[in-house]
């Protein structure tokens, strides 16, 4: 329809011998329309993926049903790898609820506070682990301090890791993405932000971002990856030992 717009427009200046500055115009104009029509459809089909996936797991749809009178996300691994086509595990949440609230919607299930202090639940359901957390606005781990879904955005590791799927929509928040729904489509990841500062607020970053490597994404450029290396020795001189061999058997683990 739009093409034969064009190619009438474009027949009409030949006959009456116009310029076609106009039809620059018209035709930049239209040509961006095609492209926020393609860039919605991108987002409503790989939302409507993330939809079919969480619903494929019968443990969260239990889960599912008892959340539905609070605001949760699906944030983290889960959203990047059905992006990315890879296969997704642990369904990670976030919310704008306090941890009290959380529980008493959760209360038929069975709760451990992992995080207390950093206002984070497990809720195993059926044998199926789900982590809970509060929005927080805290970035260096010293003490919780409750945020919104902009500081929780904002306080995250890697682009990919920081995309956020509502469960009242059914929709990724592209309003608050930088750029992390399409790295994880092209299966690419840059830090969130100032990657010396990430680093500086949790140096076990650094093994995160080869996690990610190890499991098929790409550094986006090669700034990326000098700054994990250049990080490498900081990491293990500012981590303690047994959180890094956690990471390690983690990174180990990804076939």
């Amino acid at each position: 329809m739009f093409f034969d717009k064009i190619k009438k427009e474009i027949n009409k200046r030949k006959h009456l011998d116009q310029n076609f500055s106009d039809l620059e115009i018209l035709l930049e104009k239209n040509l961006q329309d095609l492209k926020e029509f393609k860039e919605v459809k991108i987002l409503l089909d790989k939302s409507k993926l993330i939809k079919e996936k969480l619903f494929e797991n019968k443990s969260f749809v239990k889960l599912f049903e008892n959340l539905k009178k609070g605001n949760f996300w699906v944030v983290g691994g889960f959203t990047r790898d059905v992006l990315a086509e890879f296969q997704p595990k642990d369904i990670d949440l976030v919310t704008d609820l306090d941890i009290k609230e959380v529980k008493d919607l959760v209360k038929n299930f069975k709760i451990k506070e992992v995080g207390k202090h950093f206002g984070v639940l497990l809720v195993d359901v059926d044998g199926v682990d789900f982590e809970i957390a509060t929005f927080r606005s805290d970035k260096d781990n010293s003490g919780f301090k409750k945020g919104d879904i902009y500081t929780d955005f904002e306080r995250r590791d890697f682009d990919v890791n920081a995309i956020y799927f509502n469960l009242q929509s059914f929709l990724l928040e592209d309003k608050i993405d930088n750029g992390g729904i399409e790295n994880a489509i092209n299966r690419r990841f840059k830090f969130q932000g100032n990657c010396k500062e990430r680093i500086k607020e949790d140096p076990l970053r650094v093994l995160r971002a080869f996690k990610l490597i190890k499991k098929g994404f790409k550094p986006c450029c090669k700034k990326v990856m000098n700054c994990v290396r250049n990080n490498f020795e900081y990491m293990l001189k500012n981590t303690n030992p047994e959180r890094i061999r956690t990471e390690f058997e983690k990174i180990i683990e990804i076939v």
